[in-house]
């Protein structure tokens, strides 16, 4: 999809979202307080960085708990940088039910009309994770990340990381309109049935 058709939806879905955007943010004020959005950089395009918008899921102050807790912090890295949200003592109770249902994500359609992301492609992922791409990292970085790709409709959190990383490399080599719109149309089943949300 072209820069300005990832634009020109994601504005259309933002804006048909807001009633939604209100709800859970007042939601969240309610049960953890401010600040509603979690922001947290990310890299883009040809390396460049940008902040990722979401709903804050955890706890004030995650990162800081995750750096101090070393026992936590191994099981992050040994899990692909990432945690079970059963074994997450960061995570807010309403974080847990956005998290379950894909919601905390929905605010990166901003970030799509900021031109940070496309609606479709490879992960997102933080600086210090460019180091699993070894190689070809110049190519994982030839396009921008997606709110939405191969490796969010085929098992997300259940897949290890070697095989998001070729899922990744699959999707920069095969992609066209049709496969975009193919993986948008099973993103709505992937959420739906929540497998590898957490």
């Amino acid at each position: 999809m072209s820069s300005i058709s990832n634009r020109l939806f994601a504005g259309l879905i933002f804006v048909i979202l807001i009633p939604l955007y209100i709800l859970i943010s007042l939601w969240i004020l309610f049960q953890s307080g401010s600040p509603v959005l979690f922001k947290q950089k990310r890299l883009g395009l040809n390396g460049k960085i940008f902040f990722i918008i979401k709903f804050r899921t955890m706890v004030r102050g995650a990162e800081d708990i995750l750096n101090k807790d070393k026992k936590l912090t191994e099981s992050y890295l040994k899990n692909d940088y990432k945690l079970n949200s059963n074994d997450d003592p960061r995570l807010t109770r309403c974080g847990r039910i956005l998290r379950k249902w894909s919601i905390d994500e929905f605010p990166q359609f901003i970030n799509v009309i900021r031109v940070d992301m496309n609606l479709v492609g490879p992960r997102p992922i933080v600086p210090k994770e460019i180091e699993r791409y070894d190689g070809i990292e110049n190519k994982f970085l030839s396009i921008k990340p997606g709110i939405t790709g191969v490796w969010q409709i085929n098992g997300r959190s259940q897949v290890d990381y070697s095989t998001r990383r070729a899922m990744d490399m699959h999707y920069i080599d095969h992609r066209t309109l049709k496969y975009d719109l193919w993986i948008l149309w099973q993103t709505i089943f992937a959420v739906i049935s929540k497998r590898g949300a957490y």
